[in-house]
């Protein structure tokens, strides 16, 4: 591998504006110390760093505008700035890899020691206050394609001739092939990490999960093209198919970022019967512009316990929601993510019965952030919602968005709406949704959707306190497998630690039950003892998406779906 590889892992770019006022002590952001490749934060069961692991320091005025090294061997001091590291009383000096004002990269010495300990950052002859950092013996992360740790991971493959591919939707890896993970963290090596990268099997204690299967592991070990940086060789399994297939490494007692790959058996191109078909992928690959539209209708039933007397209170919404967007398909392949921006309520799901994980670090986040900003299509005035209860609207929000609240049975608000208490708008039926006359940029459309009755949740009140370390059973009955499947859901957030995860699964809507694996769980942080409401766990029936379908000028492909969610609070400990 060469330059052109680093350049696929390369973390978020250098900055290029200069320093603040000269002399002005370099600061080390709070938490700020983190794994370039999972950028897993404090409070998380994947934070740290691994001796002998690249890493990546935040902050302001850490040094002169965006250099890098050159040169072997890698220096403890460069353009000014150093770091130094203190753990169990034992002081080293990492090895620098770039600066910039606001970002500077080095590599623990595989010689630093495991624990507890401060970092601190010198430029021209300026110290930064002491931050505190863990340092593991392993702490792997995944490069993705996003550069920021979640989605697609950076995945290559070879095939047949030897040749290698990197990974995308509409070139997916076949089971049985050998691909290579791109990450940081398997743990330190038995030379100077400063010389010139060489390959190294680090023999490392390591567990690669694709899907629900267990793959063949080949390699695990440094790369030869970049200083601190690993490769993990393996086997794709049998038995796993998808555009979004979960990717997650355990070295040594966590797990990695959880990440996703695409894995097709028949054709170059991926395939989900819970989002994007081969055909909308192909579309995708050979137009200019790609030009998706999606209406969502959307109920909530929201039960909030009482921690303390357990004493129930409950409220439906009903809301809709609806997104017309203009993609440039190079930038939508590069960032594969089209499906998480088009279809909000469907973001980039895992195959059936399996799970993918996203991180937030504030309550009001959006654990599935938009990886491109794509343009905007005026559909119209409005969207217009018919049901058996009669007809609302959708109105226009921001550029290309619609949405409305349709009715609900109490105040409880949801998704930045101000709550109502009309009646429910979404029961079971069939609904129309249509544009009137529509616009010049999307001409005129109608489609129908028939809305089945939400499953029924048979064991959620038993599931109000978690052991994260054990796997969780949920049960249900209902739901239509020829047109809709289950997803099982939860989030935990630490609010001391200010750090949260959601997990997210899929199963069909026969089944009846799916487990919520133990490593899913282990990878979500625990709440705080002071948390009594951090934590959400909810299921919900959701329309396949090919299944209604609209067609309109303007678009390549119109979808028309619905969820119909039931969530609870629960605290995962």
């Amino acid at each position: 591998m060469h330059i052109s590889t680093f350049a696929l892992i390369a973390t978020a770019g250098i900055a290029c504006c200069a320093s603040n006022a000269a002399g002005a002590p370099p600061v080390v952001n709070p938490g700020g110390v983190l794994n370039p490749a999972s950028y897993a934060v404090d409070g998380t069961p994947n934070s740290g760093i691994a001796q002998g692991s690249l890493f990546v320091v935040f902050g302001t005025d850490l040094a002169a505008p965006g250099l890098q090294v050159a040169s072997y061997p890698l220096p403890t001091k460069f353009q000014g700035t150093s770091i130094r590291v203190t753990v169990n009383g034992v002081t080293t000096l990492s090895f620098v890899v770039y600066t910039s004002p606001t970002q500077v990269a080095a590599i623990f010495p595989s010689t630093t020691s495991a624990g507890d300990g401060t970092l601190v950052l010198t430029y021209n002859s300026v110290e930064s206050a002491p931050v505190r950092i863990h340092v593991e013996t392993s702490r792997f992360g995944l490069f993705t394609r996003n550069s920021a740790g979640t989605g697609p991971a950076i995945v290559q493959f070879y095939d047949r001739g030897g040749n290698i591919h990197l990974n995308s939707h509409t070139d997916a890896a076949q089971p049985g092939q050998t691909a290579v993970l791109w990450g940081a963290g398997l743990g330190p090596v038995s030379r100077n990490d400063a010389d010139v990268p060489t390959v190294e099997d680090l023999k490392t204690d390591i567990d690669v999960l694709v899907g629900n299967q267990h793959a063949r592991v080949i390699y695990r070990g440094r790369s030869g093209c970049c200083a601190g940086v690993d490769e993990v060789l393996f086997e794709v399994p049998q038995g796993v198919e998808g555009c979004f297939v979960p990717v997650a490494v355990r070295a040594g007692t966590a797990y990695s970022n959880f990440t996703s790959m695409s894995i097709a058996s028949e054709s170059a191109i991926c395939s989900d019967s819970t989002g994007f078909s081969t055909p909308d992928l192909q579309n995708l690959a050979r137009e200019q512009e790609f030009l998706p539209g999606s209406v969502e209708l959307f109920r909530a039933t929201i039960t909030l316990r009482d921690p303390g007397t357990n004493q129930a209170t409950s409220a439906t919404q009903d809301v809709g929601a609806a997104g017309f967007y203009r993609y440039n398909s190079q930038a939508a392949n590069a960032a594969q993510g089209v499906l998480g921006i088009a279809l909000r309520g469907v973001s980039g799901l895992a195959p059936l019965g399996s799970c993918n994980m996203y991180p937030f670090s504030d309550p009001g986040d959006n654990p599935f952030p938009d990886p491109i900003q794509p343009g905007a299509l005026n559909a119209g005035e409005t969207i217009n919602v018919a049901g058996p209860h009669g007809m609302k609207n959708l109105a226009a929000g921001q550029p290309g968005t619609y949405n409305g609240q349709l009715g609900g049975d109490g105040v409880l608000g949801f998704a930045g709406e101000e709550g109502s208490s009309d009646a429910v708008f979404l029961d079971p039926g069939v609904y129309t949704v249509d544009n009137g006359s529509g616009s010049s940029q999307v001409g005129p459309f109608r489609g129908s959707i028939n809305l089945a009755k939400p499953v029924t949740w048979v064991n959620g009140d038993q599931l109000t306190n978690i052991d994260r370390n054990l796997p969780l059973t949920i049960k249900w009955t209902g739901g239509e497998p020829a047109s809709e499947f289950i997803v099982i859901a939860g989030i935990s957030f630490n609010s001391v630690a200010n750090a949260g995860r959601v997990f997210v699964c899929t199963e069909k809507a026969d089944a009846g039950t799916f487990t919520v694996p133990a490593h899913v769980l282990a990878s979500l942080p625990a709440a705080a003892a002071t948390d009594q409401l951090s934590g959400l766990l909810w299921i919900g029936n959701v329309s396949f998406l090919q299944q209604n379908r609209f067609i309109a000028s303007g678009l390549s492909a119109g979808y028309l779906y619905y969820a119909m969610f039931q969530f609870q609070n629960a605290l995962f400990r």
